[in-house]
């Protein structure tokens, strides 16, 4: 049975206009009715579930559209699910790299905001920015 955007953005927890904007990106393409209102089955809901969960994971447009084409792909599961660990792993090592920035910024942040402003010189929080 299908069901209208209302019904997904609800039962997803998002905006209809995310799920306009995933369309128009051409993540999805959910099929329309005689008048033009769009319709989503199991599939099209599942899709629109994948990518409402990635975005919530940081992940951002373009890699859920690398990803949704090896979801697509016609090619071999094997191979599509070669390419998906790949993107996986240069994921983790681009999150780690990211996380070991946060920690620095962090602690020089942290350092910096244990000294006094004095007036005259300029802020230790702020040189850190």
């Amino acid at each position: 049975m299908a069901i209208s955007i209302g019904e997904v953005a609800t039962r997803l927890g998002i905006a209809q206009s995310a799920i306009r904007y995933y369309e128009a990106e051409g993540l999805i393409r959910p099929p329309r009715n005689a008048s033009g209102i769009r319709l989503f089955d199991d599939d099209a809901v599942r899709q629109v579930t994948f990518i409402a969960r990635a975005r919530e994971a940081g992940l951002n447009i373009a890699d859920i559209g690398k990803l949704v084409g090896l979801a697509s792909a016609t090619s071999a599961e094997s191979m599509a699910c070669t390419k998906a660990r790949g993107f996986a792993l240069a994921k983790i090592a681009e999150l780690d790299r990211q996380i070991e920035a946060a920690k620095n910024l962090r602690a020089r942040l942290h350092e910096a905001a244990q000294r006094d402003c004095p007036v005259e010189h300029r802020c230790a929080v702020l040189g850190e920015l």
